[in-house]
Parts: structure tokens; C-alpha cells; sequence
């Protein structure tokens, strides 16, 4: 029982940490300063 319970924290963590590091490439990649025309400067 407390092995499963593990497992799927560790799952939930895994996935969490995924999603944050995804939010933060697309923020980073948003963030990044562009002209007019959505060209990287």
C-alpha cells in the first residue's frame, strides 16, 4: 500500500516538475525581446 502511494507521489512530482520546466521554456522563449515584425532582436 504505502509502496504504491510512493510511486505516485513520485509520479505526480515527476510530471509537475516537467510541467513547470515546459512553462518556464515558453516563458523564456516569450519573454525574449522581439521587434514589430515577432523577429527575435
Amino acid at each position: 500500500m504505502h509502496q504504491k502511494v510512493k510511486a505516485v507521489a513520485a509520479d505526480a512530482n515527476l510530471s509537475l516538475r516537467d510541467t513547470v520546466e515546459t512553462m518556464l521554456l515558453w516563458a523564456m522563449d516569450n519573454l525574449i525581446i522581439k521587434d514589430s515584425d515577432g523577429h527575435h532582436v
